[in-house]
């Protein structure tokens, strides 16, 4: 609270283990609870700046995906608990998996985007980014974005503006 940010991000698929095998079906109402004080937490301090502050998730690709690890994404959204909803982990940019959790997004409100992780080449990123689009998402989450600087000592200056392009 003591710095003017716009919300804060969950990631959940960085380490996607949250309880002890055989255990997460009991505890998911842990999970839920933890992301409803995050909420309330979240809007005490946009009640007390003026200005809403945002809660995104980080999310497996699919809904059954992220019910298996204890994440009950579609419950949060039904509560209103989320502005955004970052969808996959990146590695599976082609998956029409996350055409469910896009659907489920957008049926609360909720914008969706699709992540796309580690610097690929523009190509790739081109097409997942289209493929994601022609899905209905909203963006694309760039995880593990490390700017252009990787493609200057990749190609060179020129050639990384040219590669660059979109």
């Amino acid at each position: 609270q003591h710095y003017d940010f716009d919300g804060v991000e969950l990631d959940f698929g960085r380490f996607p283990m949250f309880f002890k095998l055989g255990e997460v079906d009991q505890n998911r109402e842990t999970m839920n609870e933890f992301i409803r004080e995050v909420r309330q937490g979240l809007n005490g301090i946009a009640h007390r700046r003026g200005k809403p502050y945002l809660l995104a998730v980080r999310v497996p690709d699919s809904p059954k995906m992220a019910l298996s690890i204890g994440l009950n994404v579609q419950q949060w959204l039904e509560e209103g608990l989320l502005d955004m909803l970052m969808v996959g982990t990146g590695y599976m940019c082609d998956s029409p998996r996350i055409k469910s959790f896009i659907d489920l997004a957008h049926r609360h409100g909720v914008p969706a985007y699709p992540s796309i992780n580690n610097l690929q080449e523009p190509i790739d990123m081109r097409s997942w980014a289209s493929n994601h689009w022609a899905l209905g998402c909203d963006g694309v989450y760039l995880f593990n974005w490390y700017g252009t600087a990787f493609y200057e000592k990749k190609y060179g200056s020129e050639k990384a503006a040219e590669q660059l392009k979109c």
